[in-house]
């Protein structure tokens, strides 16, 4: 499918994010910015994804969050580790919330215990949270030192440390094997319904004590 497809393809979805639609419609007809959004989608690497924040498959949204989240979690339920759950936090960028939820979601209707920080903490204390509460890893919404334009998904392996190569190798065929890019969000349960189910519970005093 060619660049001007994809984009089409995103622009008439009937259930897109409102924000994220009118982010593409501020470029129609603008064909370098379309090509730049759609050429390609986000590598995921060892210290897995990051970029620019907007609508398209080459940004950090809720969609292209949502396929990392789904990827990661089918590498941990291959793992037979999803009881063992995921520990997930964020930092102050924007957006760094709402990915943080979407990743709780996707990764909670697929029957993976989540365990979500309350609050903004910093990446010691996600990588202590996954020792401490034996979880089968974590994630972090953040894109470090780079622009505030960006942000990232990182992911970390149960021993609070980034994933290993082979382990990201995993994932990133996971992700290619996604067909829509936006199943994993659009399937995916409410927060409050996976909390009250106790899929998905918040964290923070008790880690912030402990550490």
């Amino acid at each position: 499918m060619d660049v001007m497809n994809i984009y089409q393809k995103w622009l008439t979805n009937r259930s897109l994010d409102s924000l994220l639609k009118r982010d593409l419609m501020k470029i129609v007809g603008m064909h370098e910015e379309i090509e730049d959004r759609f050429y390609r989608s986000l590598d995921f690497g060892t210290a897995g994804i990051r970029g620019i924040m907007g609508a398209g498959t080459n940004r950090m949204n809720i969609y292209i969050v949502g396929c990392a989240a789904k990827g990661f979690g089918e590498a941990i339920i291959d793992k037979n580790k999803q009881d063992k759950g995921i520990i997930i936090s964020y930092d102050s960028r924007n957006n760094s919330r709402k990915f943080a939820e979407i990743s709780a979601r996707v990764m909670g209707t697929m029957g993976i215990r989540v365990f979500l920080s309350d609050q903004m903490r910093p990446v010691p204390m996600l990588s202590y949270g996954i020792r401490y509460f034996k979880a089968a890893g974590g994630i972090m919404i953040t894109a470090s030192h780079n622009p505030p334009e960006y942000n990232g998904f990182k992911a970390y392996g149960e021993n609070g440390g980034q994933l290993m190569p082979e382990d990201a190798s995993v994932i990133k065929t996971n992700i290619d094997c996604i067909e829509d890019v936006f199943e994993p969000v659009q399937t995916a349960m409410p927060l409050s319904e996976l909390i009250n189910s106790n899929i998905v519970s918040y964290i923070g005093d008790e880690l912030d004590k402990a550490y």
